[in-house]
């Protein structure tokens, strides 16, 4: 490819950078954020949602103010007095690093070193801030992961830290790489740049649905700095749309540009040029249905004898129809890629791909070579970051040119190829008898999957699975239809499926409850799940916990009622992974032990609690080990890896000095994670708090398992009244502040309540914590107004308002809005 072409105009950009003369000369529109991160080696500065200017992560201090550093155009900076969190006294590093750390405000840590810095200029302002001031300074900032309430307990703890006051210690070891996570030292694909480097960008195709009639390609070829151009003449079949193929989805790619620097890389990818013949998209899930050609993958469920129990009478029947919307991830860390060529032909693929295994055998089909695949910690994936194809487009440019290439989407862009929970519409009926005791459930349900949905089959068999819930149902008929639209793609996102069905049948239940005359938490306890109870098409091997759940909610409810407040409550359940797990543990020469595994760090503490099953099981400090997700096989779920870890820790204790590797295949055991959640509403029906209690096993990190619960009720909080993926066409809005995601101001008490359980094995709380929010919300609502709620989000009310929707004008419901 060419170098040539017109030198873009330039201007010397001269400033102070923590304490010390910088100086540039570069592209006077370039925002600082990318200045400062690629010229300057910035990194603690995250790239988030730039240039929307909302999540917070690029904050940097310009004059001892806190600005955004993505929406700042770098000559602003001229004369300036630059300090990013590299910068700060080592004083207020050591204090902030042991907050966050020990009251677990940190979870993936992607949006932590803003906040940081965030808190260390209220800290200065204010040594010892109320909550209120803390919210209120966070207002910039978005975080996906922790509920925010440890958020703003770290940065009080931080404050007494500074003031010489005693903090208590923590009672259990801390979150691996927390202190690193807060000081943003802990690095993400988009961090690394190893010599050499280069740079992709990728071209999507301008509408959702219609076919690619053109590509010109030839001056982006020739744009400065550009090495080459990708079309799908170039890349192994299905990894770019070609021209006179369909385009069936807003992530459709049709190029790929790779330059010297990511700048020159973006410009290039604006030159290419793109014809497409459009179609009109078909959005609506219900027209869809009736097309026999989007028909997908369908699922059943069936046990008993449903119509004739039915036609016994003596029944009371709930028959109701419930709607649910698609919703982004919105994790804060773009997707990223980064493929490293290595001696002798081979290749190291660094990504955010959960499951380093399934992405090496994908790269292996493709091109024919078995790649190391190194699954870097994310910033939050959601189940939304695995399979995207991004790690094989970066390992056959880099094959190509011989050199390390490095592909990190903008927001925008990976709101389009990412896939989303889907939108689902449920016809319900549920029969319960005079005393209150479930007895039948007949579902039909409709699945938007998309143009080109994302393991379609697993996601509609997941949701009839779980279409029954926490609840004995002798009678069961489940039927679960993925209908092709061509909305954005829907998959395997956290609760996808899920959310809709714990939604509707706990809807059910509060209807029929209410019919009944009974209380909501007295009906449940009739029909809760036991060990031996059927559950999908087996039976479960393990007690669930959902009366103990029950057992300790109930006194809770009466307590609320007692206070006067609407209260609303809601039980979830979510199968265990029952994959293959491998843990292998490798002494190494200096002392340490690697362990190694097969699935990455998602953000919710899983390297952590696979340390500490190891470092109990094998009698070694949790500080000898370190983790490396690099291990081939089909990723597995967090408790089945837990196993693996303590299974390999004895067989190294046994054997000190000798490997151990532990591999569980799937036992086909049906186990369940369990939660209960309960909502408080005032009697305007605006939220007071929400309480998640989470069944867990004796072996559960408290603080960490007490974070996924926190940070489920914000996620569910926000699905029940606030979130939506808006799209037109069936393109996205890409927009974060259109999404509805929840700030710290306005996002009442949550909290987190462990109920231990005897016996059973290991048990996470990530999916589950969010599924019961929404029929919570839902059915304090009911109380307040009168009426059932049966279609989410649940925006034209006081609830909705109060996190942040508009209120509506002339008595229509507004789009969702948390911007600052």
């Amino acid at each position: 490819m060419s170098s040539a072409g017109p030198k873009m105009d330039t201007l010397a950009v001269s400033f102070t950078l923590n304490g010390a003369p910088a100086a540039v000369e570069v592209n006077p529109k370039r925002p600082a954020l990318d200045v400062l991160r690629e010229d300057l080696d910035q990194r603690c500065l995250k790239a988030g949602c730039c240039p929307q200017g909302i999540c917070g992560c690029c904050v940097a201090l310009v004059d001892g103010k806190v600005r955004l550093t993505c929406t700042l155009p770098v000559r602003s900076l001229q004369g300036k007095e630059v300090r990013t969190l590299d910068g700060l006294s080592e004083a207020t590093r050591a204090a902030l690093g042991q907050a966050f750390a020990q009251t677990g405000g940190t979870q993936c840590g992607y949006c932590t070193p803003g906040i940081a810095v965030q808190a260390a200029a209220l800290l200065e302002r204010s040594p010892d801030p109320t909550e209120e001031e803390v919210k209120k300074a966070l207002n910039m900032h978005l975080c996906r992961c922790t509920g925010w309430g440890r958020v703003v307990e770290a940065i009080q703890v931080a404050g007494a830290i500074r003031r010489g006051e005693a903090v208590a210690p923590p009672h259990e070891p801390l979150r691996l790489d927390a202190v690193e996570m807060t000081l943003g030292q802990h690095p993400y694909v988009d961090d690394l740049c190893p010599p050499g480097l280069s740079f992709a960008a990728p071209v999507f195709a301008p509408v959702a649905v219609g076919t690619l009639t053109g590509l010109d390609v030839s001056e982006a070829a020739e744009a400065l700095g550009v090495l080459a151009v990708f079309t799908a003449a170039e890349l192994p079949p299905g990894a770019l749309v070609a021209v006179g193929e369909a385009l069936r989805s807003c992530g459709d790619l049709v190029a790929l540009v790779v330059a010297d620097t990511k700048e020159r890389a973006g410009l290039a990818a604006d030159r290419v040029k793109v014809s497409v013949e459009a179609r009109p998209a078909v959005t609506d899930l219900q027209l869809a249905a009736k097309d026999p050609t989007r028909l997908g993958p369908v699922a059943k469920l069936q046990r008993g004898a449903l119509n004739t129990r039915l036609n016994e009478g003596g029944l009371t029947l709930i028959k109701d129809t419930f709607t649910t919307q698609a919703i982004d991830p919105a994790f804060l860390e773009p997707e990223a890629a980064l493929a490293q060529p290595t001696f002798g032909g081979g290749l190291t693929l660094f990504t955010c791909d959960g499951a380093p295994g399934e992405e090496a055998a994908r790269i292996q089909a493709a091109l024919g070579l078995t790649p190391r695949v190194v699954s870097m910690p994310t910033g939050g994936a959601f189940g939304a970051k695995s399979g995207l194809g991004l790690g094989l487009l970066a390992a056959a440019a880099a094959r190509r040119l011989d050199r390390p290439v490095k592909l990190a989407l903008a927001l925008e862009d990976g709101v389009r190829l990412h896939p989303k929970a889907p939108a689902m519409s449920l016809r319900v009926m549920l029969a319960g008898d005079d005393e209150g005791r479930l007895v039948g459930l007949k579902v039909r349900a409709l699945v938007d999957l998309g143009g080109r949905p994302m393991q379609a089959e697993a996601l509609v068999a997941r949701i009839a699975e779980h279409m029954t819930g926490a609840y004995r149902l002798p009678h069961v008929e489940v039927e679960v239809q993925g209908v092709i639209t061509d909305n954005p793609s829907a998959g395997l996102v956290r609760g996808a499926g899920l959310s809709g069905a714990c939604f509707a049948v706990e809807g059910a239940i509060d209807q029929l409850a209410a019919r009944l005359g009974l209380d909501p938490v007295t009906l449940r306890a009739r029909s809760a799940l036991r060990a031996g109870d059927a559950f999908g098409e087996g039976a479960l091997s393990e007690d669930p916990g959902v009366e103990d759940l029950l057992t300790t909610l109930a006194p809770k409810v009466e307590a609320a009622r007692a206070a006067g407040v609407k209260v609303g409550v809601a039980l979830a359940v979510a199968r265990q992974d029952g994959r293959a797990a491998r843990v292998r543990l490798e002494p190494r020469d200096d002392g340490r032990v690697s362990l190694r595994v097969n699935v990455g760090e998602g953000g919710q503490g899983l390297h952590t609690a696979l340390v500490a099953a190891a470092a109990a099981a094998s009698n070694l400090s949790p500080d000898t080990f370190e983790v490396l997700a690099d291990l081939g096989g089909h990723g597995a779920g967090d408790e089945a890896l837990l196993r693996a870890a303590a299974a390999a820790g004895a067989k190294l204790k046994a054997k000190p000095h000798a490997a151990a590797e532990a591999e569980l295949a799937g036992d086909g055991a049906v186990r369940l994670n369990a939660v209960a959640t309960l909502v408080t509403l005032d009697a305007t029906g605006k939220v007071l708090a929400a309480e998640s209690l989470g069944a867990i096993g004796p072996d559960a990190a408290p603080t960490l398992s007490l974070g996924q619960l926190e940070g489920g009720l914000m996620w569910g909080l926000g699905a029940a009244l606030v979130e939506e993926l808006l799209c037109a066409e069936g393109l996205p809005d890409v927009r974060i502040r259109n999404m509805g995601l929840l700030k710290a101001p306005l996002t009442p008490p949550l909290t987190g309540v462990l109920v231990p359980l005897v016996g059973g094995g290991p048990r996470s709380l990530g999916e589950v914590a969010s599924l019961a929010v929404a029929p919570a919300v839902a059915a304090a609502l009911a109380l307040v107004e009168g009426k059932a709620r049966t279609s989410l989000p649940m925006r034209d009310n006081e609830a909705a308002w109060g996190v942040g929707a508009k209120r509506p004008r002339g008595g229509a419901a507004a789009a969702p809005t948390t911007g600052a």
